[in-house]
């Protein structure tokens, strides 16, 4: 076992990042501000060592006072998230720092003091168990499993009885994106009505399939219900609406013989995904009573928690293992569910709040009678006027759920603050965000000027889209704020993590003229809109376009199909390989010769593995040079964003030779 005690001020959450089963704190409000710190190590698993008998004052002749000090800094604790269980299960009691400089009989009395207090926990914990039914002592803790998770548990103890192999490898997002990538590559079948972007359609073979899954619906019989609706939609006049219903069937049934084809793949790759998984479980739980009896028997009680946001699948599974239309199959067994309807945001992958609405029905009492619902309305995390802007905002959602209440701030709240700005653009809107980050961390300082300074990793900036992360992490970093861009679609907006995505669907389509135009403009090639126009008419005189002149039905049928074949697409890149002799600057001829040459030499290590083609544009590009002559904050974080983009590009391909140039940029 090992433990870490320090007797100064120290960071724990970096202590506790470290692994140690034991951390020794004192019992001071100064460990208050590291709650998130404690409740993460608490949920890990480890114990904290509460340094409650101090060692450098009088003590009392008894703990009563000790007793009461260490209960009002864990309550503390609870109100700052940390769980009130897991605060008294997982903890020991001992003298506080500084008792091997006192002689041995000050130290005995300190110890049996420590010992005093350590039996009034235990006794507390006695009196819980008895109001709980169960020894929180020696019972042992919750199993806690995420759905997805607790699907894959069930499938790899059960899933023989669905003829599903238990050992299938569970695959992510970008050996999902590289086997839908080679499915969609290789097939033969027609693409009459699907995209030509390639990336398009492994997306939405990826997102058709598990939607299949969570909705546990299957290929035939969407095609079973095309078929219904275009004999409905027959007898019909036509008009717009059903023109667009019936060429979204026709799209629709041509993605599912790729998603067949998609299932196929990992079937034969042994593999599965999460949907894969819950829709196995939900099947399970419906089609194999004997899996329900043996949950039931194991889980006496169950809660589920953030309800809203389980899909149909998942309620299902859960239905199908802990409800049942009778006493015997599981009517009336303990199940709490937990959520707030008003804050369902998972829609998108096939959430239902439905679920939670309709849950007094589908978990009834054992006498069949609808389960209680009671509201949980006091909010302990924001003040008075926060809440009361955000009660105004869902007022609407209010209405459209049937007991729920407005949230109301706890007795001991303030009042909180609300700024509202109205900007004239975007700009400023940035501007006014970036000297707010700025002003947050010095009122932290001034709050507190005895404690260390504030961290700038305590300042998070959330955004509803990803359309001014670059420009946000721009502005602050002009205020010398070190940024961290979170996720891979924020690192994708990074300018020099674009240029290298841009230099690779260059390099991977000669139609990527949205990319070519970012590398032309950007600050290494400073390709003028003069030159820009002629290399842009250049390229329409390669690709045989003609000009119809005049505003007649001729002109206007050809701008109406223009770009509809594929093979007739303006390529830039055509152009840029032979740019004629167009009247461009000597400045850009030269570069668009430099540059051709660069996506020439690139274009022939596309065989090469995916990390060393990245890289190979990073080090062709100058990329690495130019980050390296910036300034330090600036060149630091700019090349941490390449070393983040380059592992996204490892995990993609590291579990699959076959990964592939087009489903790396699908994926990313």
């Amino acid at each position: 076992t090992t433990g870490v005690h320090c007797c100064g001020a120290t960071d724990w959450r970096l202590v506790s990042q470290a692994g140690p089963t034991v951390l020794a704190l004192p019992a001071e409000d100064e460990v208050l501000d590291e709650a998130g710190a404690i409740g993460t190590h608490l949920e890990r698993g480890g114990w904290i060592a509460w340094g409650a008998v101090p060692t450098d004052q009088p003590v009392g002749t008894d703990a009563d006072r000790l007793w009461r000090r260490l209960t009002a800094l864990w309550c503390e604790l609870v109100r700052l998230g940390c769980d009130p269980a897991l605060l008294r299960t997982q903890a020991l009691v001992t003298p506080a720092c500084g008792l091997a400089g006192h002689g041995i009989s000050q130290a005995a009395r300190w110890l049996d003091i420590a010992a005093e207090l350590a039996a009034r926990v235990r006794a507390a914990l006695s009196r819980l168990s008895e109001v709980a039914g169960t020894d929180l002592l020696r019972d042992g803790e919750p199993t806690v499993s995420t759905y997805h998770a607790f699907a894959g548990q069930l499938v790899a103890e059960h899933g023989l009885l669905l003829g599903v192999e238990p050992d299938l490898r569970l695959v992510a997002d970008a050996s999902r994106f590289q086997r839908a990538a080679r499915v969609v590559g290789s097939s033969r079948a027609s693409i009459a009505s699907l995209s030509t972007h390639l990336p398009t359609v492994i997306a939405d073979v990826i997102a058709l399939d598990g939607q299949l899954s969570d909705h546990l619906v299957q290929t035939p019989d969407v095609r079973s219900w095309h078929r219904q609706l275009h004999g409905e939609l027959a007898a019909v006049p036509s008009n717009p609406r059903i023109r667009a219903a019936l060429e979204a069937a026709a799209k629709r049934d041509e993605l599912l013989d790729l998603v067949d084809l998609y299932r196929e793949a990992k079937a034969a790759d042994g593999v599965c995904d999460f949907a894969d998984s819950m829709a196995w479980g939900a099947r399970l739980a419906v089609e194999c009573p004997s899996v329900g009896t043996a949950l039931r028997e194991r889980f006496t009680v169950t809660l589920l928690d953030e309800y809203q946001d389980t899909s149909v699948a998942q309620r299902r599974m859960l239905q199908g293992l802990f409800s049942g239309v009778e006493h015997t199959s599981g009517r009336g067994h303990p199940v709490t569910a937990v959520g707030d309807p008003c804050q369902a945001i998972y829609g998108w992958r096939g959430a239902s709040v439905d679920n939670l609405d309709a849950f007094p029905d589908h978990f009834p009492l054992a006498d069949g009678r609808r389960a209680p619902v009671h509201s949980l309305s006091i909010n302990r995390r924001c003040g008075a006027d926060v809440l009361a802007a955000a009660n105004t905002l869902a007022s609407r959602l209010y209405e459209q759920h049937r007991g729920v209440e407005p949230l109301e701030p706890s007795p001991a709240a303030g009042c909180g603050e609300v700024s509202v700005a109205l900007l004239p653009d975007v700009a400023a809107e940035v501007e006014l965000v970036a000297d707010r980050v700025l002003d947050a961390r010095a009122e932290a300082e001034a709050l507190a000027p005895h404690r260390p300074p504030a961290r700038w990793s305590d300042i998070a900036v959330l955004v509803r889209t990803g359309a001014e992360v670059a420009a946000l992490a721009a502005a602050l970093r002009r205020r010398g704020v070190p940024v961290e861009v979170v996720g891979l679609s924020g690192l994708l907006s990074q300018p020099e993590v674009a240029d290298v995505v841009a230099t690779l669907e260059v390099v991977h389509s000669l139609t990527a003229n949205a990319a070519l135009l970012r590398l032309l403009t950007g600050p290494r090639w400073r390709i003028g809109a003069r030159d820009l126009a002629l290399l842009g008419r250049r390229a329409r005189e390669l690709s045989g376009h003609v000009d119809v002149a005049g505003d007649g039905l001729p002109a206007r049928l050809e701008a109406a199909v223009t770009g509809v074949d594929p093979t007739e697409v303006v390529s830039l890149c055509d152009a840029l390989d032979d740019p004629g002799d167009e009247p461009y600057s000597v400045q850009a001829r030269v570069r668009f010769s430099a540059l051709a040459r660069e996506l020439t030499q690139l274009r022939r290590f596309v065989g090469e593995p995916l990390t060393d083609v990245a890289r190979r544009v990073v080090e062709m590009t100058g990329l690495d040079v130019e980050l390296a002559s910036m300034p330090a904050p600036e060149s630091v974080q700019a090349r941490d964003n390449l070393a983040l983009l380059l592992d996204a590009v490892g995990d993609f391909a590291g579990s699959d030779p076959y990964a592939s140039l087009h489903g790396l940029l699908a994926y990313l």
